[in-house]
């Protein structure tokens, strides 16, 4: 909620998290849609101010930071809820983010690293759903991608006569 506009890079499509978990900014590749969208929004706003805060949700920063952090919240589960999608969290939003891509059959190591995770055991853990027949789609794709040997050839020519064995070999 802290997301200044210059966390946005809307030429290239990231986002910038300055502040992760784990002390070390990172950058965040965004859909073409929501890319897109910020595209617009950056060509709205006009430049950025060289010097102080220039966030993307200033109201919310201007909350209290108990009783705005407890709004927000309560304000994505009446969203949530109005959608259909009554006892979402924050949180889940990031286990669907990872349990998607990983059904998708995006590598646990690339999510891991959009996720920001500090180690595949995390990843691992949020990513565990695997759909029934992920196992048998996953040798499909293999036995798809590895190519099958070529059968022998088969000759209907009568056997060559060997010299060595014909009695002629002296």
């Amino acid at each position: 909620l802290a997301l200044q506009w210059r966390d946005i890079a809307c030429n290239r499509g990231v986002l910038v998290v300055r502040k992760s978990k784990s002390g070390k900014p990172r950058e965040v590749p965004l859909t073409d849609r929501a890319a897109a969208v910020f595209r617009d929004l950056c060509g709205a706003r006009g430049p950025l101010p060289l010097v102080g805060e220039d966030l993307v949700f200033p109201e919310i920063a201007a909350m209290d930071p108990v009783w705005g952090a407890l709004s927000v919240s309560v304000g994505f589960r009446k969203a949530a809820k109005k959608a259909g999608f009554a006892g979402l969290r924050y949180h889940d939003l990031r286990h669907a983010f990872c349990s998607g891509l990983a059904q998708l059959g995006v590598p646990l190591s690339t999510v891991a690293i959009l996720a920001g995770h500090s180690s595949m055991t995390v990843t691992q853990r949020y990513a565990r759903h695997v759909p029934r027949d992920a196992t048998r789609e996953a040798i499909a794709l293999l036995g798809k991608a590895v190519p099958s040997p070529a059968a022998p050839a088969v000759s209907t020519a009568p056997p060559a006569a060997n010299p060595t064995l014909s009695g002629d070999a002296r």
